[in-house]
């Protein structure tokens, strides 16, 4: 009995793209800082994202690259000149056809909850609690835990509404290689003044 060669030839091609694209995809091309980072890159987000924390479901999918290679993905999102990752447009919010922010006002109500990544409070955007990483469109340095100040794992940080307040809420664009699509929450002040003035209080682990 005589077999076919034709499906070990597609295997053994696939193999070997498979192969050649984890040769493309290695860590060329970047700098080497420290273990913790992946490609040893602080840029580019923990080696290792968690599997036993709260979070496993707001990352599950989560492409942090979003289909470059490590070197791709900075020459396209980060701004060397100013050591910076690019911005994106509108602030971030997903344009109409229009090409207008789709943003409205909306008003936050106790007992809801809220997040954001970061290790600042002194910033103006906030999610729906439980708002998958994807769907953010940021950045994957936001996923490093801080190594002083405020130490929360992942950078994440979670709020309850304590007294009602006004924001401005609407989808966010895809951006950084990521689909975007969440609700983002834009505050008029910043989230420390938000506390402070009795509007949020911090949710511990």
């Amino acid at each position: 009995m005589q077999l076919s060669v034709l499906p070990l030839l597609l295997v053994a091609v696939g193999l070997l793209l498979r192969v050649s694209a984890a040769q493309r995809c290695d860590c060329n091309g970047i700098e080497f800082s420290s273990k913790e980072y992946f490609c040893g890159e602080h840029r580019l987000g923990p080696k290792k994202l968690p599997t036993s924390h709260h979070l496993v479901p707001l990352l599950h999918g989560y492409q942090r690259l979003g289909g470059l290679c490590p070197a791709e993905f900075l020459q396209t999102w980060y701004n060397d000149s100013i050591y910076s990752y690019i911005d994106p447009p509108a602030d971030g919010w997903q344009l109409s056809t229009a090409q207008k922010p789709i943003a409205d006002d909306q008003v936050l109500y106790p007992g809801m909850l809220v997040d954001f990544f970061g290790q600042s409070e002194e910033q103006v955007a906030l999610f729906p609690a439980g708002t998958p990483f994807a769907m953010r469109a940021l950045p994957p340095y936001l996923l490093n835990t801080p190594t002083y100040g405020d130490i929360a794992p992942f950078n994440y940080h979670v709020y309850e509404v304590a007294y009602p307040f006004v924001v401005t809420a609407g989808p966010t664009a895809a951006f950084y290689g990521q689909p975007g699509q969440g609700t983002t929450y834009r505050t008029r002040i910043t989230v420390a003044m938000l506390i402070r003035g009795g509007f949020l209080t911090r949710v511990k682990d």
